[in-house]
């Protein structure tokens, strides 16, 4: 399994967990256990996240190795083929096994936007505001195609309101990856965000995006019916990661 710990488990199941949170926040409104929705979505997104992470370090290895960071010692590329080509069939096979039609498409899309984000000539990651953009994209994919799977649910301001927290969740993720990691980005010449419009930038489109999930916590005050309005407060007020100025400053 070591072999294969460029599908950073660690970095992207955190994300998976606040899918299944997002999905859980449904359920309990609606009052109703979904469960096949829940596993088809659960196979999907984990399918998602293993491929969109895996590619990118997999692509990257070469550039990776100059900082000290490749991380695909002994995978070969016919075995990257099979697991790439394994994860891509998950992904679409779980809607055509469904027959539904609109999360095949949604499947189809993240899956162009997961290859688009990290191989040539497209690299959105080296385009400083669309990598921002996809990366928060990114998230929201499994939770809206869980709302798409449950095709007969209504409540379209309960749908916007979980995307933008999942949205806002990892862009700010997102940039604060970009600060950090702002010395080898900026070494290897990739464009990020960061590096293209500066340190100060990034830290102010940071700030921007943590005042905005607090703000989020407290419009669930006024979305969602008590006592369920409470616990999204609370989940999405600390899943906003803590994030000090001071890590900026290195």
């Amino acid at each position: 399994m070591k072999r294969f710990a460029f599908l950073r488990l660690g970095d992207w199941f955190i994300k998976h967990a606040s899918v299944i949170a997002s999905a859980l926040i449904v359920m309990l409104s609606e009052r109703t256990l979904y469960a096949p929705e829940l596993l088809a979505t659960m196979v999907f997104s984990v399918a998602f996240f293993a491929y969109t992470f895996g590619l990118n370090y997999y692509v990257e290895r070469d550039v990776d190795s100059l900082v000290g960071k490749n991380r695909v010692a002994g995978v070969g590329r016919i075995e990257a083929t099979v697991l790439f080509g394994f994860l891509t069939a998950v992904m679409i096979g779980v809607p055509l096994a469904a027959g539904n039609h609109a999360a095949l498409a949604i499947a189809v899309f993240s899956w162009l936007m997961s290859t688009c984000y990290s191989v040539k000539p497209f690299y959105w990651k080296a385009r400083p505001v669309i990598s921002v953009v996809s990366q928060a994209v990114f998230l929201a994919v499994p939770q809206l195609w869980f709302f798409v799977v449950l095709a007969h649910l209504g409540g379209l301001t309960r749908i916007l309101y979980l995307s933008v927290w999942l949205f806002l969740l990892t862009a700010k993720g997102a940039t604060i990856h970009q600060i950090l990691d702002y010395a080898n980005d900026r070494d290897t010449n990739l464009q990020t965000f960061a590096v293209r419009y500066g340190m100060q930038a990034a830290v102010v489109l940071t700030d921007a995006v943590v005042f905005a999930l607090f703000a989020l916590a407290l419009a669930g005050l006024a979305c969602f019916d008590y006592p369920l309005n409470a616990i999204v407060f609370l989940l999405v007020a600390f899943s906003n990661p803590r994030y000090r100025r001071a890590q900026t400053q290195r």
